[in-house]
C-alpha cells in the first residue's frame, strides 16, 4: 500500500510562517490545489521508479517516444492525431475529444502510453487484438 505522508519545514526565508492564520497540512494542501498535482505525479512517479529495474532497456525509439511523451505535449498530440497512431489504437471517442483539448488528459494518456511501450502494463488495446 502507497501511504503518503506530509510535513512542515521551516524555513527563514518562507514569510507564511509569519501570517496570523494557521493551517493544517490538510487545510493548506486543498487551499493550493495540491491534490490535482500530486494526482498527475502518481502515475509519473511510477514509470521513474521503473527506470532501475534490470532488462529494461530503453532504445533510442522509446527514449524519443519517452520525451516526446512527457516532455513535448503540443508534438505528442500532433503525433496522436496527425499520425496513423489512431490507426492502431483502440480509443474512445469522448476520450479523444478530451485529449484534443485538455493537456492533463493528454498527460494521463501519455502515461499509459508510455507505459504499454515500456510493457509495464497492457494499458492500451490494439486494433484488432483480441
Amino acid at each position: 500500500m502507497d501511504e503518503e505522508f506530509f510535513f512542515f519545514v521551516k524555513e527563514e526565508h518562507c514569510k507564511g510562517f509569519e501570517e496570523p492564520h494557521e493551517w493544517t497540512i490538510a487545510q493548506w494542501r486543498e487551499d493550493q490545489g495540491v491534490d490535482r498535482y500530486d494526482e498527475l505525479n502518481r502515475d509519473w512517479k511510477g514509470i521513474i521508479l521503473m527506470r532501475n529495474v534490470p532488462g529494461l532497456e530503453l532504445d533510442v525509439k522509446k527514449q524519443e517516444m519517452f520525451y516526446l511523451s512527457c516532455y513535448d505535449m503540443d508534438r505528442f498530440r500532433r503525433f496522436i492525431f496527425d499520425s496513423k497512431f489512431l490507426d492502431h489504437f483502440e480509443l474512445d471517442e469522448a476520450s479523444k475529444e478530451k485529449m484534443r483539448t485538455d493537456d492533463a488528459e493528454l498527460m494521463r494518456f501519455g502515461f499509459r502510453f508510455l507505459k504499454y511501450i515500456l510493457m509495464m502494463e497492457e494499458t492500451l488495446k490494439a486494433k484488432g487484438k483480441k
